[in-house]
């Protein structure tokens, strides 16, 4: 005899009850068969599915034993057995199949043809079950109907009671969005119950009353005005788990729990309408082609997503309020203006104040859009400077040091048994620390309100230009100083050997190329003074520089020659890029770099790996709308002279 537990959410592969694992352990059993079921429901099709393999088996009959609760899709799949056993303490819910939709009637029409034709379906089971009449069983889903043991077996959904069973049962509903689930259901079965006042003290009873609607609320997250005012106007303590279940009810129906698979890629998923709707907004900034379910919202204003967030997240008459209206909400302020005091107490604007949830909110949207333009922006912008150095990372703001490794240039002639000799790890006596740039602006609230992503848009690409030419000042800077080193020598000298001076310098050729090559190649271990052979990586001058270093880089033979002969070209292939820019101040000369990665001489860091700039948001206050702060952590500088040569020019 076969069993299978399904003890969770339906279509969950974590609760090992989705339909790929337990389709396939219904077709590979044996004899008959046991499902013991403990579910607040879940997807849809997922639970069909299961339907069908309990159908098509053939090995036995097929008994579900409802240990728990069997509510939503755990119902139909209860009712799809042979036999069905329930237990003394547990219940049987069974309500209307609903699902999330967004596009126009049409589309939408569509939509509730396929609701119209899932339910069919549940009531088909459910009457094969029962033989109750359609249109009773129809009733009975609209009501959201609860059913004890007694309840379902007088009705035909059960076919016998079972004595009650000690188990670990999904006993906390109100994440599931049921609006009737008896009070019995919505307190934790893990907490100890408090113990109940007796008539004749009535201090007790109130005290006990009191505490128990503030731990309630304060559990869930609830107002404080709701709390309030279940106190102050004496509300029963059953009363008010009611209206606590109903509120959490309307509150978390954006979540799906119980009714949609999360990872289900539909606009019944409010993480995939979310996307599609940062997809769209970016697509509209940044002219790329939008997403395939982007492609559907590219019609819509940033209050028409606002008001559909408004309505995923239970707000009474969301698609008929006027723009004004869906910001002012978004914003926590009620009629007139005025704003809410847990709004304000929150400090947030567009979902962080009055109405709060789980899943992305308005500005998360605009701001996951911007921060995405804005990195998209920072790389096209980026410098091509940072191609001469190395990028690291830094934990901090503090000095940052690399590494000289020493006497490793070579290996030590170890005879038997002698000592085996340590290379030294020493820092680099060279530092440098990242700093913080930072600029705001706002997206004014009349911006949001007609449209204008222009602006937005403008402003981002500023930014990122901004911060790229930031760093692109800093390395420039570096690079035009020749700063004195910790040994006392600049950094480019004839102490360093890594100079080729003014008067046995000159442009770039295949002879200078060359004499570049060699004093690069010539450069010695600090310790040991063995020939690091260093090879040359990236070239970089001055604009006016850059075409004849191709010239010399590219040419298959010396264009040097004065006679024209065919000479083969000894500098051919040499560098792996040439940089040339206008920011070095020094027009006649230039530099040979190794692979940085290699033999660093100049060094960028940022922090804790986060190379774009970012995005903040929060309310704005001396403007009303959205106010924003680009924030950049860059640090740059010198660590080494080894890995460059320098030729002054002419």
């Amino acid at each position: 005899m076969a069993e299978i537990i399904l003890y969770g959410i339906i279509g969950s592969p974590e609760d090992k009850c989705d339909a790929a694992t337990v389709c396939a352990t219904i077709r590979a059993a044996r004899g008959p068969l046991s499902i013991r079921v403990n579910s607040p429901g879940g997807y849809v099709m997922e639970g069909l599915a299961i339907v069908a393999a309990m159908r098509a088996y053939q090995g036995g009959r097929v008994t579900a034993y409802i240990d728990g609760l069997a509510a939503s899709m755990g119902s139909v799949i209860a009712a799809a057995a042979d036999e069905v056993v329930m237990a003394e303490s547990a219940l049987w819910m069974m309500h209307k199949p609903w699902d999330a939709s967004i596009g126009n009637a049409e589309e939408m029409r569509k939509d509730a043809e396929q609701l119209d034709r899932v339910e069919a379906q549940i009531i088909g089971i459910y009457a094969k079950r029962s033989g109750l009449e359609h249109g009773e069983l129809a009733g009975m889903l609209a009501e959201e109907t609860w059913l004890t043991p007694e309840e379902a077996l007088a009705q035909g959904f059960v076919t016998s009671i079972a004595e009650p069973l000690k188990i670990a049962a999904i006993a906390d509903l109100t994440p599931f969005g049921f609006r009737h689930a008896p009070a019995a259901t919505t307190e934790k079965e893990t907490q100890m119950p408090t113990p109940t006042p007796t008539p004749s003290d009535p201090v007790a009873i109130e005290r006990g009353r009191i505490a128990s609607i503030m731990a309630l609320c304060g559990k869930h997250g609830l107002p404080e005005t709701l709390r309030d005012e279940l106190i102050s106007k004496g509300t029963a303590l059953d009363a008010a788990r009611e209206i606590i279940l109903d509120r959490l009810a309307t509150r978390d129906d954006v979540k799906n729990i119980g009714h949609c698979n999360p990872n289900e890629q539909s606009w019944a998923n409010p993480a995939f309408s979310f996307n599609a709707m940062q997809d769209a907004l970016f697509a509209r900034i940044s002219g790329e082609a939008p997403s395939a379910p982007a492609k559907e919202l590219m019609g819509l204003s940033l209050v028409d997503m606002a008001r559909d967030m408004l309505d995923r997240q239970g707000v009474s008459g969301a698609r008929r309020m006027s723009p004004k209206s869906v910001l002012d909400t978004f914003n926590g302020r009620g009629k007139g203006g005025a704003k809410q005091p847990q709004a304000a107490a929150s400090g947030g604007w567009m979902g962080s104040g009055a109405i709060t949830q789980g899943t992305a909110d308005f500005p998360d949207l605009l701001t996951g859009t911007g921060d995405r333009y804005l990195a998209a922006q920072f790389a096209v912008a980026s410098n091509p400077l940072k191609k001469v150095a190395r990028k690291t990372n830094a934990k901090d703001f503090r000095p940052k040091t690399s590494i000289i490794t020493t006497e490793f240039s070579q290996l030590d002639r170890t005879p038997e048994f002698a000592e085996v000799k340590h290379g030294t790890l020493l820092a680099r006596s060279e530092s440098y620390q990242p700093e913080t740039f930072t600029k705001q602006f706002t997206l004014s609230r009349q911006a949001i309100m007609n449209d204008d992503l222009g602006a937005f848009a403008d402003t981002l690409r500023i930014m990122a230009r901004s911060a790229a030419e930031i760093e692109a000042t800093i390395l420039a800077a570096l690079l035009n100083s020749n700063p004195v080193m910790s040994d006392g020598n600049a950094l480019f000298s004839t102490a360093h050997g890594n100079l080729i001076a003014t008067g046995s310098g000159g442009p770039p050729t295949v002879a200078s190329f060359d004499a570049a090559r060699v004093k690069l190649a010539s450069q010695r271990d600090p310790n040991s003074g063995s020939y690091l052979e260093v090879a040359p990586s990236v070239w970089l001058g001055h604009t006016t520089l850059g075409g004849a270093a191709r010239v010399v880089n590219g040419s298959q033979y010396d264009p040097d020659v004065a006679n024209k002969l065919q000479r083969a070209n000894v500098a051919l292939g040499m560098l792996n890029d040439v940089i040339d820019t206008p920011r070095l101040t020094n027009t006649t000369a230039w530099y040979l770099f190794a692979d940085p990665e290699q033999y660093p001489v100049l060094e960028y860091c940022y922090i804790d790996g986060v190379e774009e700039p970012q995005l903040d948001s929060k309310e704005g206050w001396d403007v009303l709308g959205m106010a924003y702060r680009i924030v950049h952590d860059f640090g740059a500088g010198f660590v080494d002279w080894r890995g460059a040569v320098k030729n002054e020019g002419a």
